[in-house]
């Protein structure tokens, strides 16, 4: 990694972190992921058999995380190899385990639904967990040139370690919005939207509610399950349960 990618990289982590409390804190925290080089990002809170999503962010067009939040909320997330980890780590731990270590602990069936299927070659995760909190903040790499920053070159751990303690630190302290975590994401039309879908409204009515046109609806959905790596309601909705 060049000096100028380490600076810009700090940089980004000291605006994530001068953010955390406030309601800029996501759209500060994904920049830095962005400059990380990732194609996705999912930050997962857990209790004992049970699963949320707080924070989902995909960077790539087409099927690559379509369906993955869905499918791991719905009981999946028991057999990732994490669960197990975050559920026994004591209060102010913080880890980091990369691809390499985990890999061996996953299932074949696993790997395939949440790796080689949606070609996601490389993640990293960082287990943090408060007095109130067990976080699993996952950054994803598929294969592509981008992948350099994670394995060839190398990020550096206290950076990763500082982003799993940040976020953390922001999600126990922040008080939350009148909406679904994940909805963060979005800018305040696609949110508009799928705010509408949840309540079970048709895009005629939410058209009308937002006073745009029903072709517009259609836009901002399409833009909003791509940022959310979704494309269905269903998907929607198991990633905004609580």
């Amino acid at each position: 990694m060049s000096i100028d990618e380490n600076e810009n990289l700090w940089r980004q982590a000291s605006a994530s972190l001068n953010a955390v409390g406030t309601r800029d804190f996501q759209k500060r925290f994904l920049t830095l992921v962005r400059a990380l080089g990732a194609d996705q990002c999912m930050i997962f809170s857990y209790n004992e058999g049970y699963a949320n999503c707080l924070l989902a962010r995909s960077y790539v067009e087409g099927k690559v995380g379509q369906k993955l939040a869905e499918t791991y909320l719905n009981g999946w997330f028991r057999k990732d190899p994490l669960y197990k980890d975050v559920m026994t780590l004591p209060s102010g731990a913080c880890r980091l385990r990369k691809m390499k270590d985990i890999v061996g602990a996953m299932s074949q069936e696993y790997f395939e639904m949440f790796f080689e299927r949606p070609a996601l070659s490389d993640k990293v995760s960082v287990l943090a967990t408060g007095s109130k909190s067990r976080l699993a903040v996952n950054i994803y790499n598929r294969h592509s040139g981008s992948a350099r920053l994670f394995s060839a070159q190398g990020i550096s751990e206290p950076l990763f370690l500082m982003m799993g303690k940040m976020a953390l630190l922001h999600f126990e302290s922040a008080e939350p919005p009148d909406y679904p975590l994940p909805l963060s994401v979005l800018s305040k039309r696609e949110r508009d939207v799928c705010l509408g879908i949840l309540k079970g409204k048709k895009a005629e009515i939410i058209a009308a509610d937002m006073k745009i046109a029903p072709n517009s609806v259609v836009t901002y959905r399409r833009r909003a399950y791509a940022k959310l790596g979704v494309n269905s309601r269903a998907g929607l909705f198991a990633l905004c349960s609580n």
